[in-house]
């Protein structure tokens, strides 16, 4: 296998792309011909949980699964074959680059030509529960070109490289769509959702060992942002000033400047963890440059920890990340390993965790701090 994409087709920057030239692009994509995902998603009545159809990601390519290897051995990466998708961002870093990419499977499609009535509000009414227009964008962030090279192991100045190309992205698509997606914040004038996760290890949900982001632009709004802004709505602060506030001081993993690492005191599962940033606004575009310092420095710890504490419990390295933001809610990241599965209990939403916040802050703690 190729350690690294050794050629670009171009190299291109949302810097200087406008977002009519990007939509464009997508759609054009020869890449994703025919893997277009049904433009249409039902909400779950109970909580309004979305669901997106996508039967054509069924058909990804998937390096962790259980198969004969190749002649050559090694199943190879389709990024480093450079099997790839429209390139929409390009960044240099002190080894490689970083650049952002279609999805080749997208959960969300670029649909040009929308209905008014999608236009204008991120839901409408269903009666006859025929689904309603999902569309947007699905993009993948490669964190860089080298595949060996992720966060747990690239130098914080390459990152902090890639976490602010993920900051003109979201700054490109919330706040130059014009009226390609509805108002979701009328404070700011931001346009549509964006969701940020990063799938990490088979047992999370990723299919390629090739480390990535994953992005997805989306005119209706997610739950846990729904969750966010309600929070807001009933509390009159946001959740994250709440656990500022509220999560107990000996829950606190570290402080990295404006950053702070914690065990939520409702821990849900063994080492679920959270970065609350010390902001004021809802945005990763929004943030200052010493901002983003400071959360490039605790994301890359919390993963560098999570590389040295689950091998010693016996599991593989599987996390999940998410970004939240949007209306009426300041930033903060959550991180998910996989460490307790899901049994019948969760899916009724009475939770079991093995180990208690207390423990669990104690020990990632000592893994935290005896890093460099």
């Amino acid at each position: 296998m190729s350690e690294q994409i050794t050629t670009l087709p171009d190299y291109p920057s949302l810097d200087t792309t406008e977002f009519s030239e990007l939509l464009q692009k997508l759609t054009a994509d020869p890449a994703v011909a025919g893997q277009a995902s049904e433009d249409l998603c039902q909400l779950d009545p109970r909580d309004g949980t979305m669901i997106i159809y996508a039967e054509h990601r069924a058909r990804r390519p998937n390096e962790h699964e259980q198969k004969p290897a190749s002649t050559s051995g090694v199943k190879p990466c389709p990024i480093c074959t450079e099997d790839l998708t429209a390139i929409v961002d390009y960044a240099p870093l002190s080894e490689g680059f970083t650049f952002i990419s279609q999805n080749m499977y997208p959960v969300l499609y670029p649909t040009v030509h929308t209905e008014d009535l999608h236009l204008k509000a991120p839901l409408y009414d269903d009666p006859d529960h025929l689904g309603r227009a999902a569309f947007g964008l699905h993009l993948l962030q490669w964190t860089s070109s080298v595949h060996s090279n992720d966060w747990h192991n690239m130098p914080t100045e390459d990152l902090f490289i890639t976490l602010s190309r993920l900051a003109a992205l979201e700054n490109k698509l919330l706040f130059t769509c014009e009226d390609y997606m509805p108002i979701s914040c009328e404070t700011d004038g931001a346009r549509g959702y964006l969701s940020i996760i990063k799938n990490y290890g088979p047992d999370a949900g990723a299919s390629l060992s090739h480390g990535h982001q994953q992005i997805a632009y989306s005119n209706i709004m997610p739950q846990r942002t729904f969750n966010n802004a309600r929070f807001f709505d009933r509390h009159n602060r946001t959740f994250c000033s709440y656990m500022h506030e509220h999560n107990p001081e000996n829950l606190t993993v570290a402080e990295e400047g404006s950053a702070k690492v914690i065990i939520p005191y409702y821990m849900r599962r063994p080492y679920n963890l959270m970065i609350l940033l010390d902001t004021q606004s809802n945005h990763l575009s929004k943030q200052t440059s010493g901002q983003l310092w400071d959360l490039t420095r605790a994301i890359q710890k919390v993963i560098k920890s999570l590389h040295l504490l689950l091998p010693s419990m016996g599991k593989s390295v599987s996390f999940n990340m998410a970004i939240h933001t949007g209306p009426r809610c300041e930033l903060y990241v959550e991180f998910f390993p996989i460490v307790q599965a899901l049994g019948g209990y969760e899916r009724i939403g009475l939770w079991i965790s093995q180990l208690t916040p207390r423990s669990a802050a104690s020990r990632f703690k000592a893994m935290y701090e005896s890093l460099a």
